[in-house]
């Protein structure tokens, strides 16, 4: 089962598309120069980041310790 379908009710998944002027905004505003970047906010704050490749059991890892 994908992260999306097992955590959606706790989390919310928002995918960027940085090809479009909204997205290279929020790109900007982020300072993400590569793709995949990925970030886990909890009350507004920045939790987890990661630039690159990230394995599914790393992602439900940083999922677990944010909603915990």
């Amino acid at each position: 089962m994908a992260l999306k379908e097992k955590y959606h009710e706790k989390i919310a998944f928002i995918v960027v598309d940085v090809n479009t002027e909204e997205g290279i905004e929020l790109a900007r505003e982020y300072k993400i120069w590569g793709v995949p970047t990925i970030y886990i906010f909890k009350d507004d704050r920045m939790v987890f980041e990661k630039i690159g490749f990230a394995t599914e059991a790393e992602l439900e890892e940083a999922i677990l310790k944010t909603i915990d």
